[in-house]
């Protein structure tokens, strides 16, 4: 089975954080971790979502693990030419 989870408020705590910080670690909220890893040996495939905008990866998207495992091509001239769009969203 497919599960999305969110990723903000409901995995990892969101209190106290501000919406544009970038820097500082990711808790999970109590429960979070073992539940995942339950679903992940039950293997489940697990969408974790956020509609919250990550700033880090609008400066370096390599920072995105998909990119840097090499799931997803990443063209840096292409990514340079669309920045406008990147800032825009």
């Amino acid at each position: 089975m497919i599960i999305g989870i969110d990723l903000d408020g409901t995995l990892v705590r969101s209190d106290g954080r501000r919406f544009d910080d970038t820097t500082s670690a990711l808790d999970f909220a109590p429960g979070a971790e073992p539940a995942l890893r339950s679903l992940k040996a039950a293997r489940h495939v697990l969408l974790l979502l956020s509609s919250r905008a990550n700033r880090a990866l609008r400066e370096d998207p390599e920072l995105d693990p998909l990119i840097a495992a090499g799931v997803v091509r990443f063209d840096r001239v292409a990514w340079a030419r669309a920045q406008p769009l990147h800032v825009a969203r």
